[in-house]
């Protein structure tokens, strides 16, 4: 049960709403198929209240909705790796989208629009061995408007994430992992002006050597190969990524 309050004014513009009790419910429920494998199912409502302005440097009204999912969870190799497979839906109202700028002002304002998002979820994480973990996921999303438009453009519909680490043998405390990173291509449409940025790969590289079990020295290598793809297109204006980029940490644990 949520209660929201908020006062104060921004350029002479009243800032002031409430809600009192929102009351938003979960359910879930899990159901063993074998000792392996398990089924499961959730509800939820949405309640969310916001602070980006419209046109009017008014609040938007809270984000609201209404959120389904369902899936299998399964364990192998003894219960050391464990994945799922989910399928979700989310309806939400009045979900914040930058609409331009407020005449007069950089400022952004935003819209409510209705969001209609599904898609399917896979994940992966645990031991393979002793000495290799491995943690990934799979995401094809689609976000639909009230009129069934394509909604949303700047956020990838397939996203890809695979991290590894690996203790060396007869090195033992020295471990090296990966993080491998894919995001799909992403759009967004600017006063008659398309901007895209096309789908791209980051990977990460890592090294750590534990003199002992309070002293670790790292090396960390980010976006290793120099990879060169814009943060995001959410807003009107967008910035480059960092490059590639190194960093050694020395730590100390008490």
């Amino acid at each position: 049960m949520t209660s929201v309050e908020s006062k104060g004014e921004s350029y002479a513009v009243p800032h002031e709403y409430e809600h009192d009790d929102k009351v938003t419910p979960y359910a879930g429920i899990v159901y063993d198929l074998t000792d392996q494998h398990s089924a499961y199912a959730s509800y939820t409502d949405i309640f969310n209240p916001q602070t980006e302005l419209d046109i009017k440097r008014k609040p938007l009204a809270p984000l609201e909705g209404k959120s389904y999912e369902a899936g299998i969870k399964s364990e192998w190799l003894n219960k050391r790796l464990n994945t799922t497979f989910a399928v979700f839906r989310s309806k939400q109202d009045n979900v914040a989208e930058s609409a331009g700028t407020i005449p007069g002002s950089f400022d952004t304002y935003y819209r409510g629009v209705t969001a209609v998002s599904k898609g399917i979820e896979i994940d992966v994480a645990g031991d393979i061995t002793d000495r290799l973990q491995l943690r990934g996921g799979y995401t094809a999303l689609s976000i639909r408007g009230e009129n069934d438009e394509d909604i949303r453009t700047y956020a990838p519909r397939h996203m890809f994430n695979l991290a590894t680490s690996y203790r060396i043998p007869m090195i033992d405390k020295l471990k090296v992992g990966m993080n491998v990173k894919w995001r799909g291509d992403i759009y967004r449409d600017i006063s008659g002006t398309r901007v895209e940025q096309d789908s791209y790969t980051l990977v990460d590289l890592m090294a750590a050597y534990e003199f002992d079990k309070n002293t670790t020295l790292a090396l960390n290598v980010d976006n290793v190969t120099d990879r060169k793809y814009l943060t995001s297109l959410m807003w009107d204006q967008s910035f480059y990524a960092a490059p590639r980029s190194a960093r050694l940490t020395l730590s100390w644990k008490y």
